[in-house]
């Protein structure tokens, strides 16, 4: 690697093990992280506002088992599978929240997620924070409740 790339590197990144981090992610998630990988867990991470706390309602790509990508810059991905080869960075400097089983293992100290069921013509529908369209729909109060407490992290599927 040419000094002029590391200087890039050193610029945008920061070291914690083996692992490479942007320069704003927490320590407290850098050394969460560092410590789950390869350890075989599977973990939950929670998107939001690391400003303010709220959770983001993202439910894809969100649940899995973290490992280190190879190469110069080795950095935290997130594996469906744990076996896999696939997976998809982790924006570690939005993380506000980590499970493991379902208990939490980090929470931003002003961690909130704002979920609202409304119920038209027989329908019911879970909506997060003022968003007008629905993250979720059923003619079933029990399915959109168990969609809520997918979202909360008290379920998985």
């Amino acid at each position: 690697m040419k000094i002029a790339e590391q200087e890039d590197i050193n610029k945008s990144y920061k070291k914690v093990g083996e692992t490479y981090f942007k320069k704003e992610t927490d320590e407290k998630i850098a050394d969460l992280l560092n410590e789950l990988i390869d350890s075989g867990q599977r973990v939950r991470i929670f998107y939001g506002d690391r400003r303010t706390g709220r959770d983001f309602c993202k439910r894809y790509d969100t649940i899995g088992y973290i490992r280190r990508t190879t190469g110069e810059v080795p950095q935290a991905i997130l594996l469906k599978d744990k076996r896999g080869f696939e997976g998809v960075p982790i924006a570690e400097q939005n993380i506000v929240k980590i499970t493991i089983r379902k208990k939490t293992v980090y929470q931003h100290p002003h961690y909130h997620i704002r979920l609202k069921i409304k119920e038209r013509a027989g329908k019911f529908s879970l909506y997060k924070y003022d968003d007008k369209e629905p993250l979720f729909e059923s003619e079933s109060r029990y399915e959109v409740g168990r969609e809520e407490q997918i979202y909360i992290g008290n379920r998985e599927k």
